[in-house]
């Protein structure tokens, strides 16, 4: 991260600043918004990874009039509800699709927007994405079967925890399904 870059943030999240922070001048971007292609009403299929991705948080909509996400995204307490959560939006053909799951660690870092912070992801792709974490399937190193690998989306730092915090969910599936 650019010297630049951390002294706006530093800066900005000093003032209580809620705006997201960028700097394309010296960091090239992870994620430009010309990598992806917007089908249907909230989705995007990043040209890179074959992924087709909710341009919104589980529990919230997509409204294409406005271009973004409305509603309140889904707080998970429990590994247990979130894969009820993704079975339910695999049961009623969720957008068309009946094979949405919670992406790896790999593909969540996918789209990561390393030029940005607060949140760290292209906002023209995922609207209306707060500084949230969201967890991946995959496990921490140490192997336990409650500990998963998140993305904190404020900075877009990987971290292992237990789901006690609340994470929140982006899910994915193959494009070419």
């Amino acid at each position: 991260m650019s010297n630049r870059l951390v002294f706006m943030f530093l800066v900005m999240h000093s003032l209580g600043a809620v705006a997201q922070i960028c700097d394309r001048d010296t960091i090239v971007e992870d994620t430009p918004t010309e990598r992806f292609l917007f089908v249907g009403d909230g989705l995007a299929i990043d040209i890179k990874t074959g992924l087709l991705w909710d341009r919104c948080i589980v529990g919230q909509s997509y409204d294409p009039e406005e271009d973004k996400c409305v509603g309140a995204s889904i707080e998970f307490d429990s590994v247990a509800d979130l894969l009820s959560v993704v079975d339910e939006l695999n049961a009623n053909s969720y957008l068309g699709y009946t094979t949405w799951r919670v992406p790896n660690l790999k593909e969540l870092g996918s789209i990561v927007e390393r030029a940005c912070v607060e949140p760290a992801i292209n906002l023209d792709v995922f609207p209306s994405t707060s500084n949230v974490s969201f967890v991946s399937n995959t496990p921490a190193r140490n192997g336990s079967d409650y500990e998963f690998r998140y993305i904190n989306f404020r900075s877009g730092e990987e971290f292992s925890s237990a789901v006690n915090f609340q994470p929140r969910l982006r899910v994915v599936t193959d494009a070419n399904q």
